[in-house]
């Protein structure tokens, strides 16, 4: 199992530079020169799973990554191991159940090196098969915007500091305009162990 999947091209973020930092200390590792590419290669050798001690954690968080593991399952038995009895499973994985346009979902999969669209369905019966109790599946980004948002970062490559504060404000708005919608880019799973 590894921490982070090797996409083609990682765009890096504050946001995603502070995660793989902080995952980073978390295996004893402290760079003073750091970038998120020099965490892929860290964690593409990182067999995590043989690091990790049974019932350390009170909670796993996941974020993006089972839509690109083959074999998911295996990887989702293992995710048991290091939450404590009653610890949370929090995870996020694309869903994309609000694009209607097949080449846009096909140019997301190549872009992003995605193995596989989740639903709710498959979503909750994956998680209660590996063991979890699950709490919740709830999908997030539902709304116009977040899916135009969505169809520009796939079909451009970059977008200026202002455009993206400007969007990330716009988007939380419109985002509780549309909360009663059943289907978003993204399901958010809560389990139990």
């Amino acid at each position: 199992m590894k921490a982070l999947c090797k996409g083609e091209k990682p765009r890096t973020t504050a946001a995603t530079g502070n995660l793989a930092r902080r995952a980073m200390a978390s295996f004893g590792l402290y760079p003073s020169v750091f970038s998120y590419q020099d965490a892929l290669k860290v964690f593409e050798y990182v067999d995590v799973c043989s690091v990790l001690a049974d019932e350390q954690f009170d909670r796993v968080v996941s974020l993006c990554v089972m839509e690109h593991i083959p074999d998911y399952e295996k990887v989702m038995r293992e995710v048991l191991r290091p939450p404590k009895p009653g610890g949370r499973f929090v995870l996020t994985v694309d869903s994309m159940a609000t694009i209607r346009d097949p080449l846009l979902l096909e140019r997301h999969r190549r872009k992003s090196s995605v193995v596989e669209y989740f639903t709710r369905d498959r979503r909750a019966s994956a998680l209660e098969r590996s063991g979890l109790r699950l709490q919740s599946v709830k999908p997030i980004l539902k709304s116009d915007f977040a899916t135009a948002l969505l169809q520009r970062s796939v079909t451009r490559n970059k977008s200026g500091r202002v455009r993206c504060v400007l969007d990330y404000y716009r988007l939380r708005c419109e985002e509780r305009r549309f909360d009663e919608r059943k289907n978003g880019l993204f399901l958010r799973a809560v389990c139990s162990k």
